[in-house]
């Protein structure tokens, strides 16, 4: 939407009643702008209000909270005249109320028109910034819990293709062979038996199939949804987060 457009849309909407903020907010603009567009002058320099400017921060957040904003309490806590309090309360209040709805059928058929054309573009921008988001939170979520559990599993599988050109050295092999031999009962030393032992109590997981020796579970259970995957990485971050309190 040029300024030429957005001035006469901005124009009908005023005819309507309708602030210079609000129709600045509606369309996503400065006052400023609208102001010029709407009386073809310059804007008068603003003037410095350093008191009312303090009064709209100490009110800001009670508003915002939903909190008490008695004038003439605030007055004695702060220093401030009532009527600076009262005014920017009023202030505040007027900037933060819902703008009214407006009936595009009371609009003229060029005005209709551009502020569909307006709604259509917002709408996209939102689309395109839910999708990032989206995106980024897929991305995130695979880093943190999918792709850890997947290289774990790698290591494993790794280790089992690995383990099919042999499952252990010749060296290996003969140690075991020898102390199981009829004749090398007598002969055969306590430390050759217990090195045969623990090696091939670590051959057990090669050796022996899943169901004969299963794998240790990690407790991972994989994401059924995009929300089971969120909460997951939610769980993560407050993990997080505690355990870095701890060590504070």
């Amino acid at each position: 939407m040029d300024r030429t457009e957005l001035k006469q849309a901005a124009a009908e909407l005023a005819a309507q009643g309708l602030s210079q903020t609000k129709i600045a907010k509606r369309f996503g603009v400065s006052q400023t702008l609208i102001w010029k567009l709407l009386s073809g002058r310059k804007p008068p320099k603003k003037r410095a209000t350093p008191v009312l400017d303090r009064a709209r921060d100490i009110v800001r957040p009670l508003l915002r909270e939903g909190l008490p904003t008695n004038s003439r309490q605030l007055q004695d806590e702060h220093g401030i005249s009532h009527v600076h309090l009262e005014t920017a309360i009023a202030v505040e209040r007027s900037l933060h109320e819902e703008p009214p709805e407006i009936d595009p059928s009371t609009l003229s058929l060029t005005a209709q028109e551009k502020l569909a054309a307006a709604i259509r573009q917002h709408q996209r921008e939102l689309d395109i910034t839910f999708e990032k988001r989206v995106a980024e939170g897929i991305r995130k979520s695979i880093d943190e819990t999918v792709l850890p559990h997947y290289n774990e599993k790698l290591k494993l599988y790794n280790r089992v293709l690995a383990a099919r050109t042999g499952s252990m050295t010749r060296k290996t092999y003969n140690l075991i062979r020898s102390c199981l031999h009829a004749d090398s009962r007598l002969s055969v030393s306590e430390d050759k038996l217990n090195s045969a032992f623990h090696v091939w109590s670590d051959m057990e997981v090669v050796l022996l199939d899943e169901s004969q020796c299963p794998t240790v579970s990690t407790g991972f259970v994989m994401p059924t949804s995009f929300a089971d995957l969120v909460e997951r990485r939610k769980m993560h971050q407050n993990k997080r987060e505690a355990n870095s309190l701890k060590r504070r």
